[in-house]
């Protein structure tokens, strides 16, 4: 049976895929012309990286400390996959205040192109590193879940 904060962390996990999967729609097709839309955007970004720490460091709080009595291996694991999702973050981060400093269009239009590709690749280690947290945490045998960290290491 799912504790209570297993379950809340689902819910976080839920909310954190959603999110990031409305927000790559949205970079995608987004008008590099409209000023206020991309403002938005990038803004929305910004605040979904926060979230996702957040939501990591739930799991720091509530899950770690039983992952760690089982499968001790796979907490030093996570934390540098959490460390790698935080570090592609914050050059996300950097390129949208690029973005904001930029004054030609021109500066603008290429900033957006490398924010797209920057929220891809950000977005793709998220969702790499939920698939493997929710496999954890669906399997009870965690030889299971330690050989697709393998196998996704090499």
């Amino acid at each position: 049976m799912r504790t209570t904060e297993e379950k809340r962390i689902g819910g976080l996990q839920k909310e954190l895929r959603s999110r990031l999967y409305e927000t790559g729609l949205r970079i995608q097709v987004l008008d590099a012309g409209n000023h206020e839309q991309v403002k938005e955007t990038l803004d929305g970004i910004c605040e979904l990286i926060g979230f996702a720490k957040l939501t990591t460091v739930e799991e720091e709080k509530l899950l770690f400390p039983s992952l760690a009595i089982s499968a001790p291996f796979m907490v030093s694991l996570f934390e540098q996959e959490q460390e790698r999702m935080h570090e592609i973050g914050e050059k996300l981060c950097i390129s949208i205040e690029q973005w904001e400093n930029s004054l030609s269009t021109r500066e603008k239009q290429r900033q957006i192109q490398l924010i797209r590709f920057g929220y891809n690749e950000w977005m793709a280690n998220v969702m790499l590193y939920l698939n493997k947290r929710q496999m954890i945490q669906a399997d009870e045998n965690t030889e299971v879940s330690e050989k697709f960290l393998v196998v996704e290491a090499a």
